[in-house]
C-alpha cells in the first residue's frame, strides 16, 4: 500500500511536426500546451501501469 504508481513516458519529438514546434517552446507550461493541442497517441513512448511497462514503442 502506498508503493504504487502510473507514469506516462512523452516524446514531444514523435512527429516532425511536433519536433519542429516544441523546440520553439520556452517553458514547461508552453511545452504542455503544445503537447495537449498537437499530441496524439504517437506522443506515448511507454506506459508503466502498477509498475508494469504495458506499452512501448520500439
Amino acid at each position: 500500500m502506498g508503493n504504487e504508481a502510473d507514469f506516462l513516458v512523452l516524446n514531444p519529438e514523435a512527429t516532425p511536426l511536433l519536433k519542429f514546434r516544441t523546440e520553439k517552446t520556452k517553458t514547461l507550461e508552453e511545452l504542455l500546451g503544445v503537447l495537449m493541442v498537437m499530441g496524439d497517441d504517437r506522443v506515448i513512448e511507454k506506459a508503466i501501469i502498477m509498475g508494469q511497462e504495458t506499452r512501448g514503442r520500439n
